[in-house]
C-alpha cells in the first residue's frame, strides 16, 4: 500500500507536518508541497531525500 500526502495550504511553508506524516507512514508514501520561489536547491534536495517528490 502507498500513496501521496499533500501539504495543506493552511500550513503555509511549514513542512514539519508533512515530513512527520511521511516518516510515520513509511517509504511507500510520497509528499507534495508548496515552497516559496526563492527556496534553495539544497532545501529542495533535502525535501526530496525526506520523501517530498512534487512541488
Amino acid at each position: 500500500m502507498g500513496g501521496t500526502v499533500d501539504s495543506g495550504s493552511f500550513q503555509g511553508y511549514d513542512q514539519s507536518y508533512l515530513i512527520n506524516a511521511l516518516q510515520t507512514l513509511g517509504e511507500n508514501f510520497v509528499g507534495v508541497t508548496q515552497v516559496p520561489y526563492n527556496t534553495s536547491d539544497d532545501e529542495i534536495i533535502k525535501l526530496n531525500e525526506l520523501g517530498v517528490k512534487a512541488i
